[in-house]
């Protein structure tokens, strides 16, 4: 089946009434800037949540994005983008890293200790320990960060990868201001 076009193609309904909430209470009238802002927070939820998606050539591919949402000062960034924070995302944020984290980790962190256990022929209980250690002593998760140097970024990586879940969300606010500080960041993600 083929895809339509672009011109035929149409915003999801949800997607689109959160654009249309986010121009009326900004008072702004161009939905651009909001469209990309939504279709961003949309991703950083569904990549926390390990969602796919399957395409006819390249088969499975984890949910990704990259945006780079300009506006010119007055337009509304900044509200708009703490209205999607505090009013929209929130609460899955906050259930995300107070329950369903760490349920995911306590479900996967043993299958990863038998896996060690296996691999290397060791006694399961006590990798189960090293394991759970190893966790621990990786730090708190974060669901978004705005700066953060190449050994965090590994070290929160390796704490996601541990629970099979969560995703390394760089939010960078006045990236013409704050570019230059946020170049080993870009590169350890790069």
């Amino acid at each position: 089946m083929a895809l339509p076009s672009i011109d035929e193609m149409t915003y999801h309904p949800t997607a689109e009434k959160l654009v249309e909430i986010l121009c009326d209470r900004t008072q702004n009238t161009q939905p651009l800037f909001f469209r990309v802002l939504v279709g961003y927070y949309f991703a950083v939820v569904a990549s926390h949540m390990r969602c796919s998606i399957l395409t006819p050539d390249r088969g499975k591919i984890p949910i990704n994005m990259y945006a780079l949402n300009l506006a010119t000062s007055g337009f509304g960034k900044g509200h708009s983008t703490n209205i999607l924070e505090e009013e929209v995302v929130d609460q899955f944020r906050i259930r995300f890293i107070d329950e369903t984290f760490p349920l995911l980790a306590e479900i996967n962190l043993p299958k990863l200790a038998v896996s060690r256990a296996t691999r290397k022929g060791t006694d399961p209980d006590e990798e189960t320990v090293r394991v759970q250690r190893e966790y621990d002593s990786s730090g708190e998760i974060l669901f978004s960060f705005s700066e953060a140097t190449s050994p965090a970024i590994k070290q929160l990586r390796h704490k996601l990868l541990m629970a099979d879940a969560g995703a390394l969300s760089l939010e960078i606010d006045e990236i013409g201001l704050n570019l230059q500080g946020s170049t080993e960041a870009m590169t350890t993600y790069l």
